[in-house]
């Protein structure tokens, strides 16, 4: 089985070397466009980047110890950038961390340790029918 896309463009962000560059071989593998960066100042140069436009952003929820992947919204509002945001936790933090007026976008959630069936299925969810679907080889 081989999986095909449309090459939806991610940014993916977390301050975890290991588990962004494991996470990002994975999401290349099932067939998307990444661009990984640790940090949320690496997150606003790639957004200020002309040259990139991102269909999806993933983020850490948790970047260097504390819940600022939130900051994540705010970035997003202050570019003027109106995308999907999936965020991964490794904690017990989730959905009931945003504000209900911060809805104003597809949100997504996935915990850590995340499977590679799970990524798809988390950007299926925020991205329809722009994700992956199996082909038989």
């Amino acid at each position: 089985m081989s999986w095909e896309s449309d090459r939806i463009n991610i940014l993916f962000i977390d301050d975890d070397d290991a588990f962004r560059q494991v996470t990002t071989e994975v999401l290349d593998c099932l067939g998307y466009e990444v661009r990984a960066v640790g940090s949320l100042a690496s997150a606003t140069i790639a957004l200020q980047n002309a040259e990139a436009e991102y269909d999806l952003v993933l983020s850490d929820l948790c970047i260097s110890g504390d819940r600022d992947g939130l900051l994540v919204l705010d970035l997003l509002d202050s570019l003027g950038v109106e995308v999907p945001v999936i965020f991964i936790s490794g904690s017990g933090y989730g959905e009931w961390m945003i504000p209900p007026g911060r809805w104003n976008r597809r949100i997504g959630f996935l915990r850590k340790p995340v499977t590679m069936s799970q990524l798809a299925a988390g950007i299926e969810s925020v991205c329809p029918g722009r994700a992956l679907e199996p082909q038989a080889v």
